[in-house]
């Protein structure tokens, strides 16, 4: 029997004050080192249809941002009998402990908030996300970092990092475009210049080869026919 699957909006949170939009960081991320034993799965209602979960107390997440602030969302199972909550920990730069104890829906809710840090001086810290007691599995979505750096906020997919340019010219007329048709065509003429000129050496070898052979070469011996006038004694 497959089990029901529904959308559930995200927990209401007032997110720290930012001028920039936050950085969202995939479970699959590689900026996310795991500890312990983690399984993988999701399903579309997730950010990227992607989970990381976890039955294991003590296997951890961490990550290691710059930013102002971080908050930490993930997938809440449905209530079974005899199955207690979930319980999670959350530390950043190894302080201020927070514990999340994950309800028991009747229906499965995806990107639910477990984690919102408070407000941290503008900087590089590092957040662990612990699994604690509980028999419901825990399942981490994915990560929202507020005022990230130039470093840290990058264009991802999936695991793949691309920086964006340092900087972008003001004036448009200054933003030259890369001659890459010129320098294409003077490549294309050395290599044609190149095998035209090596054709041309084989064909001068080919010839002085064939001369030199025929001047050494003795002259062909051609047989006389006998004269018809003569005759042999057998």
């Amino acid at each position: 029997m497959s089990t029901p699957f529904i959308t559930s909006a995200p927990s209401p949170h007032v997110p720290p004050a930012s001028q920039n939009k936050p950085l969202i960081i995939d479970d699959t991320d590689a900026m996310v080192k795991y500890s312990g034993y983690w399984f993988v799965a999701g399903v579309l209602e997730g950010n990227q249809a992607t989970s990381h979960g976890t039955q294991n107390k003590g296997a951890t997440a961490l990550l290691t941002f710059t930013g102002t602030a971080i908050s930490v969302y993930g997938t809440i199972t449905e209530a079974h009998q005899d199955v207690s909550s979930r319980v999670s920990t959350y530390s950043i730069d190894g302080a201020g402990l927070t514990t999340f104890t994950s309800p028991q829906p009747k229906s499965i809710l995806y990107k639910q908030l477990f984690f919102q840090s408070p407000q941290l001086p503008h900087g590089q810290h590092t957040l662990v996300v612990t699994a604690g007691t509980g028999d419901a599995p825990f399942w981490l979505d994915y990560f929202e970092v507020y005022n990230p750096s130039a470093s840290t906020r990058t264009y991802r997919h999936g695991s793949t990092f691309i920086s964006p340019p340092s900087s972008e010219p003001s004036d448009p007329s200054t933003n030259h475009p890369v001659q890459l048709a010129s320098k294409t065509s003077s490549h294309a003429g050395a290599i044609a210049g190149g095998v035209i000129g090596g054709l041309a050496a084989l064909g001068v070898l080919i010839t002085f080869l064939i001369i030199r052979r025929r001047r050494k070469s003795p002259a062909a011996y051609i047989p006389t026919a006998p004269n018809p006038g003569t005759r042999r004694r057998l």
